[in-house]
This record gives C-alpha cells, sequence and structure tokens, in this order.
C-alpha cells in the first residue's frame, strides 16, 4: 500500500485515507472541534433557559438564516424571532451533533407547549471567528404553517 493510499492509526495500524492523504478529519484539531461543540450546544442551552443576550452574543451581527418559513438577515431578527416562540418552547430533546471544523450540524426534537408537541428539526450552522455565521433549517413546515393560520386567522 502507498503511503498515499494509507495512514497510521493512533494505535500504529493502517489505515486507508484519500487519495490526497489526508482523512476526513486529519484538518479538524480536538480543541477546535470541541470550541465549535460548545457554541452550538450553548445556543440551544441558553435558548431554552431564555438567556436571549446570551445567545446574542454567539452570533454574528450578519447573520443569515434559512429556514423554510421564512429568511433572516441578521442577529436581531433571530433573536426577535426566538423571543416571540419562547413562550411555547419548551426543550430541545438532542439527538445527535456532528462537528466538522467550524461547520456543525444538530438533529433534535423541539418539545413545544402547542398541539403539535413534538416535532424533528436538523439545522446546520457554519461558525465564523467564534460565532455563528449562518445557519440552515431543515424540518416539516406544514404542521407550522397550519398552526399560525389557525392562530392568526
Amino acid at each position: 500500500m502507498s503511503s498515499a493510499a494509507s495512514r497510521a492509526t493512533a494505535d500504529g495500524g493502517q489505515k486507508k485515507g484519500r487519495p490526497n492523504g489526508h482523512s476526513l478529519f486529519s484538518r479538524v484539531s480536538p480543541f477546535y472541534m470541541t470550541t465549535t461543540n460548545e457554541i452550538v450546544t450553548s445556543f440551544y442551552a441558553r435558548i431554552e433557559s431564555k438567556d436571549f443576550d446570551g445567545v446574542r452574543k454567539l452570533l454574528h451581527d450578519d447573520l443569515q438564516v434559512q429556514d423554510p418559513m421564512g429568511d433572516l438577515d441578521s442577529a436581531d431578527k433571530l433573536i426577535g424571532k426566538l423571543t416571540q416562540a419562547s413562550s411555547v418552547t419548551e426543550s430541545f430533546r438532542m439527538k445527535h451533533v456532528f462537528v466538522d471544523g467550524d461547520r456543525a450540524s444538530c438533529v433534535y426534537d423541539l418539545i413545544t407547549a402547542t398541539p403539535i408537541r413534538e416535532s424533528r428539526f436538523s439545522e446546520y450552522f457554519e461558525i465564523r471567528e467564534g460565532r455563528i455565521a449562518s445557519i440552515r433549517v431543515h424540518y416539516d413546515s406544514q404542521p407550522w404553517i397550519a398552526l399560525y393560520a389557525e392562530h392568526s386567522g
């Protein structure tokens, strides 16, 4: 096996790698992963505890959020949306947190005080300069659209 096709594992064994000689995670240091993980998990913990000043400190001013129910183009707009939703947000039941350098993806069940009660979400984060620069939110928006229509009409 050529050196470009294999890499030594921590115990001295050989592991197949990428053709360029780098494993998928070779560029990610444990410190950086922990930092990204801490930022993302802190984001959810602060929302859950309704610490919106703390949430705001985690966000870039020019934060971009892609959401099936409407995109947001600033951190302050997200804080407004989170504050509005806080009366029905009970908790985040985290299923998975995946970290790759300055990116993270989270899968969780949002527990709410609404007729929907529990809804599966997936969010993809990009971290820049130690703060959240973008969030892409994925979920089945149809029950939420119906709920908002019911309460606004």
